[in-house]
């Protein structure tokens, strides 16, 4: 969960929209009249505050140094494991605790390699972007 209040900020508003930390900062220069500089990577959670959007990013990313690497949609979380040679997915809709694994049932599959697909083009790109800096 996160949780904003403040000058701007409608009571009550809630949102399902996946974000990341990054996102405050060009939030708060939005909020506070500022110009967002254009080296910020993160999106302004203005528009979502507002209502006049409904998501930001259709998939967030996670990584923990190279021992876990993940995609999360509104309806899906792909976990790898590199070092351990182990993948977990799980169905957010029908099981928002993350309890059974699905990376091993044959219906899913095809869910699996669209995320490990997505998730392994924007490693790849992030790889790209920071040799090129």
């Amino acid at each position: 969960p996160f949780i904003m209040r403040g000058p701007g900020v409608p009571r009550g508003r809630r949102s399902d929209a996946q974000i990341y930390l990054r996102d405050m900062y060009p939030t708060t220069c939005e909020m506070a009249g500022l110009s967002i500089p254009r080296s910020v990577d993160g999106k302004s959670l203005v528009p979502l505050l507002r209502g006049e959007k409904d998501i930001l990013y259709p998939a967030v990313f996670g990584y923990f140094y190279d021992a876990q690497r993940m995609i999360r949609t509104d309806r899906w979380k792909l976990i790898w494991y590199p070092k351990a040679g182990r993948t977990q997915l799980f169905d957010l809709k029908n099981d928002p605790n993350e309890l059974e694994d699905l990376s091993e049932k044959s219906e899913h599959q095809q869910q699996l390699r669209r995320l490990q697909t997505q998730m392994d083009a924007w490693f790849a790109e992030q790889s790209r972007s920071t040799t090129a800096d």
